[in-house]
């Protein structure tokens, strides 16, 4: 009995020590209330950056009209991939995938709050031509996982735009 004390115990320090840190889980971002509403608008084609925007916008209770009070215009969206090494009879060992986004945010006078910016993310992934299926996915998988950073990224940023006064 004295046991199932002392673990409920430090578990309820543990988390308390964790909210006491400003622990949040992923996606669960504080929103001040000017900037509940935004407006989307995407310049570039269709990306799956815009999908994991809108989710992430979606996880933050963070609502996309085109009446709000800010507007986040996606620029230019780029996605590139390189050969970073090859082996010893010159075939490919390892790319590099880069996306790039540039942004701004205007208000709805059309006048910049945050002036035109690029945030950026890359990865290396080891190529293995004996198993192409295997490779193609995992590119797949880590152009979805940098499409969700550069996401949380925007979030964030569009967070710290101070209200007009």
């Amino acid at each position: 009995m004295q046991r199932r004390t002392l673990i409920t115990a430090a578990g309820a320090l543990l988390l308390t020590g964790l909210t006491g840190c400003g622990f949040q889980l992923r996606g669960q971002l504080d929103v001040p209330e000017h900037l509940r509403q935004l407006s989307l608008v995407q310049h570039a084609r269709n990306h799956r950056l815009t999908a994991s925007l809108v989710e992430t916008l979606r996880l933050n209770q963070l609502e996309v009209s085109t009446t709000a009070p800010y507007r986040l215009e996606l620029l230019k969206v780029d996605e590139r991939r390189r050969t970073v090494t090859l082996d010893r009879a010159a075939r490919v060992d390892e790319y590099e995938l880069t996306l790039t986004v540039d942004y701004q945010v205007t208000d709805h006078k059309e006048q910049l709050v945050l002036k035109p910016q690029t945030l950026s993310t890359e990865r290396v992934y080891t190529y293995d031509a004996n198993a192409a299926t295997a490779a193609a996915e995992q590119e797949t998988l880590l152009k979805q996982e940098m499409a969700d950073d550069l996401a949380r990224q925007l979030v964030r940023r569009y967070l710290k735009i101070k209200p007009a006064e």
